[in-house]
């Protein structure tokens, strides 16, 4: 019986690489968990306008070509840090070597944590920046915190939000605080995706591949869900793979839901959501890149950048006070953060620092249904804040187990 090619039996791998759309000759090669994928080679041939008495097309030419794709995702802890990071143009700014701080005496009051040594990780925070704490023996473990965004912490104090007060207690020996964060940059990585077909033993490299967007999708009665959407220079096929060396496995941590994890929560202008409920909310994160072409090469020769626009759109159950309608009235601005955790305590919180609310409809389409209002929130850049490190468009904080 001839052995016929499965999708259950296809791999996908990456590396990222040191000169733009080639396949490094050294590196860390990682696998990747995917839901599917649709990277493709393109060829664009245009056929000869010559007359002749055949009335026949004599040529077709290769005039142009262009590897792009997206490669799909249910979100988990980890797994995808490095393209989110890829998507954002910048690298993670961890607490310590890998998320964690070092181990810390603290005592903690609703406002603050305090510790009772200087702790130079503490450096690394900055102002509403969210974090987690493990090592208390108490209910602060695992409880989402942010700094205040008006007092930068010091070595030794962190100011809390006043929305999300500490527990009192302590001193607490063995404390130990968790973070790292992520914002929009310039540095634009490309990598080779390698999508193997383990059963026939055909593998395919996409060369250049640059993360042009992301999408994540978050909604009752589902998992978490999203895309990276990449723009590259070319493909290769063979029968041996392409890298350098076998892949590192995947993370194991558990998929998320739109319920999953004890940190499950939208804020607007710095506090909970309250008085109603938010039934999905879909994030887009889009840098307009474009492909770059020149005479004697067949593919991309670089990407360009563009502007970014990254936006969430929401789906709202409609109550009293009309959460957001003021400000698409009046045009001003509003923090809008939402969260993506597991059920082990390990996830992230997105925050847009300056939203406008782009569009607004409540629409009774049909009878017996929940009257749902349908908002959308597009970034902006927040030049007001006095910090200049973080007159940023989008940030993402992660939390959890530690990470290299």
């Amino acid at each position: 019986m001839p052995v016929l090619a499965s999708t259950s039996r296809v791999q996908m791998s990456y590396l990222k690489e040191i000169v733009f759309g080639e396949v490094p000759v050294t590196g860390v090669v990682r696998n990747i968990r995917n839901t599917g994928e649709s990277l493709n080679y393109s060829i664009s041939k245009t056929s000869s306008d010559e007359i002749n008495a055949y009335r026949a097309v004599s040529s077709m030419v290769a005039t142009s070509a262009e590897a792009a794709g997206a490669l799909n995702i249910q979100m988990s802890f980890g797994e995808y840090d490095e393209f989110l990071a890829a998507t954002l143009q910048n690298t993670w700014i961890k607490v310590g070597a890998a998320g964690l701080s070092s181990v810390f005496s603290s005592t903690i009051t609703t406002g603050a944590i305090t510790a009772g040594v200087a702790v130079t990780d503490f450096a690394t925070l900055k102002r509403g920046q969210w974090f987690t704490l493990s090592g208390t023996g108490t209910t602060n473990d695992g409880k989402l915190f942010r700094v205040s965004k008006i007092t930068a912490p010091t070595t030794t104090v962190i100011t809390l939000d006043v929305s999300t007060p500490g527990i009192p207690g302590g001193p607490f020996a063995a404390t130990v605080l968790r973070s790292s964060r992520l914002s929009n940059g310039v540095i634009q990585p490309s990598y080779a995706l390698q999508r193997e077909a383990n059963d026939v033993g055909e593998f395919f490299v996409f060369r250049g591949m640059t993360v042009s967007s992301m999408s994540l999708n978050m909604a009752s009665g589902s998992l978490t869900s999203g895309d990276f959407n990449f723009m590259g220079r070319d493909a290769l096929r063979a029968a041996a793979t392409f890298m350098p060396s076998a892949a590192v496995d995947s993370q194991a941590y558990p998929n998320m839901s739109g319920v999953s994890g004890t940190a499950c929560a939208l804020w607007v202008g710095g506090v909970p959501l309250l008085g109603t409920f938010v039934n999905s909310i879909a994030l887009s994160y889009d840098n307009a890149l474009r492909q770059q072409t020149a005479l004697c090469a067949l593919g991309s020769v670089g990407i360009g950048n563009g502007t970014i626009m990254a936006s969430i759109n929401m789906e709202v159950y409609f109550a009293s006070g009309a959460t957001f309608y003021s400000q698409l009235l009046d045009n001003s601005s509003v923090e809008v953060a939402f969260t993506a955790f597991d059920n082990a305590g390990n996830g992230y919180v997105f925050t847009i620092p300056k939203g406008n609310v782009s569009s607004y409809s409540v629409n009774a389409g049909s009878k017996d249904s929940e009257l749902m209002a349908q908002i959308t929130v597009t970034a902006l850049l927040d030049l007001g804040n006095a910090d200049a490190t973080l007159r940023k468009v989008f940030f993402i904080d992660r939390m959890g187990d530690a990470m290299i």
